[in-house]
């Protein structure tokens, strides 16, 4: 079954942090790639549980070789070959670059808190490259949930083993968060707790994990305890509200900062965006759980173009912005805020300049899933199995 509300949603997270990173806050920060995240736990896990249904078990070969056929022709164009051409310019520090091919750069950036200023030399990394962090999460994700479904598939409970982890990575990963805000050994004057807690693959595996919980729920496992799926079935017989619930959801950590204290921000900021995202994808899966206007919105064909391109999208609007609107055409921040001049709307203060810089950065995704990712498709479903149905359209499956 295709879900297009999930290329939707996935439209939706990757226009957040485009516009995040042009100075245009729609959203709090971090939503967009906390939402990209649950959707990731989702998508994968409903993947997985739909081929062990078939062969009874998990091809760890398949499993990677369409991971690899998805991550890396993009992250190659729009990552790789530029670092490579910038290198003698740039003088990038070497191991800052492994990090973001192997894939642990979020830890990298943990220690070296300074890794995005330039240094005496030049930069560390290509400008922009570093909102590869949530990739690295990720793939340090994948590698954790293939070693263990390896382990459990085979398994007469591997469903009900699979919930069980989950279950405690989720609650796990918020009492870590606690820890960091309470007893972490950072300097609160600067920003090291707030980037251990956004960037620690220990600190975001909650949302990975909420979002497999919700696929392993309506894939009609056993709950744990009760006879019947409690929690999920009111989520569908009340749709409409747990939809509104999950939108409000969303703008709460603005408030939190302004009513709570800051190690309570820094604990329960991410859970509130991450129970959004899990009420979005859950009502989603009911045909009445949206609003008819917005689901006709986020299935229209712009949208799920953006969707299906918002990896390639994802990688390259950063360096984009740095080096062709900052450096090429010389558009700094303030030049941008004076394009177009500004409008007043009620409290808020629209600059139009930096809507139209942010949707022109978003040409070259799609540009670049056009000539990396699409053309990968083919060879991607030779490793799926024939009677596998793609959770979203096959060009967007992980």
């Amino acid at each position: 079954m295709r879900l297009k509300y999930i290329d939707g949603l996935r439209a939706f997270a990757v226009l957040a942090v485009v516009l995040a990173h042009h100075s245009v806050y729609l959203v709090p920060t971090a939503f967009g790639v906390t939402l990209f995240f649950v959707i990731s736990g989702f998508v994968i896990t409903r993947l997985l549980l739909k081929e062990h249904a078939i062969v009874g078990g998990f091809r760890v070969k398949a499993f990677f070789a369409r991971r690899a056929l998805k991550i890396l022709p993009p992250f190659i164009v729009a990552i790789s070959l530029p670092t490579f051409l910038l290198w003698h310019k740039e003088h990038f520090d070497s191991m800052a670059v492994f990090s973001q091919h192997f894939f642990f750069y979020n830890w990298y950036q943990i220690f070296n808190l300074n890794i995005a200023a330039p240094k005496p030399s030049g930069n560390a990394v290509l400008q922009g490259s570093q909102v590869v962090w949530s990739l690295a999460v990720e793939e340090q994700f994948y590698i954790l949930v293939a070693l263990l479904w390896f382990l459990l598939s085979r398994k007469l409970d591997a469903v009900r083993s699979l919930r069980i982890t989950f279950l405690v990575a989720f609650f796990g990963s918020v009492l870590i968060r606690a820890w960091i805000a309470n007893f972490g050994e950072f300097e609160r004057s600067g920003a090291e707790i707030v980037a251990r807690i956004i960037w620690g693959t220990d600190c975001r595996l909650s949302g990975i994990a909420l979002g497999g919980l919700l696929a392993i729920s309506v894939s009609g496992a056993k709950p744990l305890i009760s006879q019947s799926n409690w929690l999920l079935t009111q989520i569908q017989k009340y749709s409409r509200t747990f939809f509104v619930i999950g939108l409000c959801l969303i703008p709460i950590t603005y408030l939190t900062h302004k009513v709570m204290n800051q190690t309570f921000s820094d604990i329960f900021d991410l859970t509130f965006q991450e129970l959004a995202a899990y009420l979005l994808i859950a009502t989603g899966l009911t045909q009445k759980g949206w609003p008819h206007a917005i689901r006709r919105m986020v299935e229209a064909k712009p949208i799920q173009l953006i969707g299906i391109a918002s990896y390639s999208i994802y990688l390259v609007h950063f360096p984009f912005k740095r080096y062709v609107t900052f450096g090429l055409l010389n558009l700094d921040q303030d030049r941008l805020m004076q394009l177009g001049g500004s409008i007043h709307f009620w409290v808020l203060t629209i600059f139009p300049g930096l809507f139209i810089a942010a949707f022109i950065s978003i040409i070259p995704g799609l540009i670049i899933h056009q000539i990396a990712d699409a053309p990968m498709e083919k060879y991607r479903r030779r490793w799926r199995i024939q009677s596998e149905d793609s959770v979203t359209n096959p060009s967007s499956a992980n």
